[in-house]
């Protein structure tokens, strides 16, 4: 089975999404929700910790980076369901984009990070090749049970 994993790297800094583990089918509540663990690094520190998603956040996630990468200037705030991350995202306009996040996971990690146009075109392809592996009908987060 291929590995699936969202890399966002720049200079050491960045953010690793990995061991996804996406059901076949939505769960009781209706939502698809899945299973993955990140890693944050910069330059002086690091977490890792499990994180679940919904497909929708993912959905949203991808649509944001596609909308910064082709406008460069802008904002997105994205945030998951369980409040264990979030990211304030800005574009300056020129190919430059600002990450402020926060992840917690009983304790919490407060990072800020910087990215080239190209990382953001390649989070948004990425995140696109993993919704592609979502169980059918599971649109806006929810399938049919």
């Amino acid at each position: 089975m291929e590995e699936i994993s969202f890399n966002l790297y720049q200079e050491g800094n960045g953010i690793n999404i990995y061991n996804w583990r996406i059901p076949r089918r939505a769960s009781d509540d209706g939502y698809t929700w899945m299973s993955a663990t990140i890693e944050i690094k910069t330059a002086r520190f690091s977490a890792n910790f499990p994180l679940q998603f919904i497909t929708l956040e993912i959905e949203d996630l991808e649509q944001g980076f596609a909308n910064l990468a082709n406008n460069l200037k802008g904002t997105f705030r994205f945030g998951t369901m369980e409040r264990n991350l979030e990211l304030d995202m800005k574009g300056d306009g020129i190919g430059h984009f600002n990450i402020h996040g926060v992840a917690q996971y009983g304790d919490q990690l407060i990072f800020y990070m910087q990215f080239e146009l190209t990382k953001m075109i390649d989070a948004a392809i990425q995140l696109k090749s993993i919704i592609s592996r979502f169980p059918k009908g599971s649109e806006n987060g929810q399938v049919e049970v």
